[in-house]
């Protein structure tokens, strides 16, 4: 998973490390929740809307800058 800026070359390095890695590329990412063998994963569509996709395998996430944080609770 990768966050935020990462920099001029950014696109080409998701792509790059997707593609050595095997898995589908998703940017923009807003939300993501792992459901049994696929994930559910919540896009930025623009202008407010929202696309979600269901996929299976290796992914790979660029979060948005736009998406909550998410909040760890420690259970130890």
């Amino acid at each position: 998973m990768l966050a935020g800026d990462l920099g001029g070359n950014s696109d080409f390095l998701a792509a790059r490390l997707a593609e050595t890695w095997g898995a589908s590329l998703f940017f923009d990412v807003l939300d993501f929740e792992r459901d049994g063998e696929s994930w559910q994963i919540v896009r930025d569509g623009g202008r407010g809307a929202r696309e979600v996709a269901t996929v299976r395998g290796r992914i790979l996430l660029v979060i948005s800058t736009e998406s909550p944080a998410r909040l760890y609770v420690s259970h130890h």
